[in-house]
């Protein structure tokens, strides 16, 4: 083990690695060590209870939050969008189903089609960031587009398809899609360090997100994380995480 603790620290300071590398045996901290710089500017270094933004890996929140409604019977894998709105939406094909959603496959428009774009760093939407708070702040991105393909056609990887199930969420449970997670998901699994914490009003030792050129994505982001990504969390907190799951 200690050969490969020295070689974990030599790779990730030869890689200049920003971030937390952890090893857990079970609930035995084997390995936790913080690399690199949560604030560039200021040198504030990452830590073992740096909050870090997970990005797409809040889609695995999203699939929960849509588990706990199934449990409920509130949904199921085969309830169809014109099941829950009851009206036809341009976006997407009525008889698409929860499922196809969770799996990729329900054909939906994607506002963020990672297919055709070519420049992630300097992605914007026809609404101003500020104003994006939560997933239903989404829909005017989706209105009036038509689906990629029909569902169960095939496969793409959709940030819009679980931008919508966020919006489901807070459809089904008149809830703002941030609370139920938190409810539903985080405080079950004792997750106290984790949340959707606007860019305006981070709280202390989170990790800032820096593009390519070396600046921050402050500016190339949604004021607060959506059912497709953006949540922040702790090594602490993935590792109650994935012990819930077991």
């Amino acid at each position: 083990m200690e050969q490969l603790i020295h070689e974990i620290r030599a790779q990730a300071n030869a890689l200049s690695f920003s971030g937390v590398i952890s090893i857990f045996r079970a609930d035995e901290e084997i390995f936790n060590e913080g690399f690199g710089f949560a604030d560039r500017t200021n040198a504030r270094k990452n830590t073992t209870t740096t909050k870090f933004g997970t990005a797409s890996g809040t889609k695995s929140f999203t699939a929960l939050a849509i588990g706990k409604l199934i449990d409920e019977s509130k949904l199921r894998l085969e309830t169809t969008v014109h099941d829950i709105f009851q009206k036809d939406l341009s976006w997407i094909a009525p008889n698409a189903t929860i499922g196809q959603l969770l799996t990729h496959t329900s054909g939906i428009f994607d506002h963020y089609d990672e297919d055709l774009i070519t420049d992630f760093d300097n992605f914007f939407v026809d609404i101003p960031w500020y104003k994006l708070e939560t997933p239903t702040h989404y829909l005017p991105l989706f209105e009036g587009k038509t689906p990629k393909f029909l569902p169960g056609e095939r496969f793409s990887y959709s940030n819009g398809g679980y931008l919508f199930l966020g919006i489901i969420i807070e459809e089904v449970t008149k809830q703002l899609y941030r609370d139920f997670v938190i409810t539903a998901v985080f405080a079950p699994a004792h997750m106290s360090d984790s949340g959707f914490y606007a860019f305006n009003d981070l709280p202390q030792n989170t990790a800032n997100g820096y593009k390519h050129n070396g600046e921050t994505s402050i500016y190339n982001l949604p004021i607060r994380g959506a059912s497709d990504g953006g949540a922040f969390t702790t090594t602490y907190d993935l590792q109650k995480f994935w012990n819930a799951l077991l």
